[in-house]
Formats: structure tokens, sequence, C-alpha cells
């Protein structure tokens, strides 16, 4: 199976055009948790049901973290 890595705009407008059902056909998306925070703000509705079982929250380690936070 492939793994995406995907940041909030992908997810987002993927969803907002009615095609967010395309991701899970690339493979499993991996995200940090702050993304999952963003989208879970911005398009609730995905929500509605779970986290989507092709999504998965990963963690950044502790080096990109430091540089998301500088961002």
């Amino acid at each position: 199976m492939k793994r995406l890595v995907a940041d909030t705009g992908p997810i987002l407008h993927l969803h907002q055009a009615g095609g967010l059902h395309l991701l899970p056909l690339i493979g499993e998306v991996i995200t940090a948790p702050a993304v999952l925070a963003e989208v879970r703000i911005h398009a609730p509705a995905l929500w509605s049901g779970g986290l989507p079982p092709w999504l998965k929250p990963g963690a950044l380690s502790a080096t990109a973290n430091q540089r998301a936070q500088a961002w």
C-alpha cells in the first residue's frame, strides 16, 4: 500500500470540490495532528462519523516539529 503525507490544503480543497474520495485510492494518507485540527475546524462534516479510516494521524519528528513551530 502506498502512503501519502498531506497537509491541510489538499484535504480541504478536495473535500470542497467533492473529490475527497480520490485520496484513499492512492493509499493511506498520513498527516500531522495539527493538520487534523485545522481540517476539523474548516471541514467538520468530515468527522461526523469519526476519522475516515484512510486518514492516519502521524507524529512529527523532533526536528520537523521545531521547524513547524518556527513557521
